[in-house]
């Protein structure tokens, strides 16, 4: 992977301290660039639904 996504982490680091009781793990790569984004990347979550669309997939907690 080459560099990260400062500028994006930044605004969802003001959204997270924003809605402190969430607790995001978020990991994103640009297959273009190789640029990548990363918080909490590694987290497990349990009862997550998968979705994919195009070449994305995208999981959401199951409430």
């Amino acid at each position: 992977m080459s560099e990260e996504i400062l500028q994006i982490k930044s605004q969802i680091n003001a959204l997270m301290a924003r809605y402190s009781f969430l607790k995001p793990g978020m990991f994103f790569v640009d297959l273009e660039t190789g640029n990548y984004f990363d918080i909490s990347g590694d987290k497990v979550f349990p009862d997550l639904a998968q979705t994919t669309c195009g070449n994305c997939s995208i999981l959401t907690t199951l409430l």
